[in-house]
């Protein structure tokens, strides 16, 4: 099998050690699908950020130069029951993506700097996070 070139659907260089938190989903309040006060809301989005970035600071992933390479986050969702619709999850992960942000790992969450890739599987819940240095297009 011939070698290829990384590319948009090929991460080159995973930077620092995955990120999972065992038995910790985004709260339901968090979902697009959810009916919550606007405060309760901001409480659990809130609180979320808080956990993420203590997560990834504890990861010691690197923090994105201004004029890096763009990166890519994979965020996996394992839960029991009925997956999201994609669109909804990636909403649901909004606060995940903040999170990251806010430990500086990601420069910025526009597309020119951050991709974004939300998986979802069945099994005991859990969240796993990883980043990978973007290859050339």
């Amino acid at each position: 099998m011939a070698n290829r070139v990384p590319g948009p659907s090929q991460p080159s260089k995973a930077l620092g050690d995955v990120v999972e938190l065992a038995g910790w989903l985004p709260p339901r309040e968090l979902s697009p699908n959810a009916r919550v006060h606007h405060m309760a809301k901001a409480r659990h989005t809130k609180a979320t950020r808080q956990t993420i970035w203590g997560a990834v600071k504890h990861a010691e992933w690197p923090e994105q130069p201004a004029r890096g390479a763009p990166r890519l986050l994979r965020i996996t969702l394992r839960k029991k029951g009925v997956l999201l619709d994609d669109d909804n999850a990636v909403a649901w992960c909004k606060a995940v993506i903040d999170g990251v942000f806010d430990a500086g790992a990601l420069y910025s969450d526009a597309r020119q700097w951050c991709r974004l890739e939300v998986r979802q599987e069945k099994g005991e819940p859990c969240t796993t996070l990883e980043l990978f240095e973007e290859g050339p297009a």
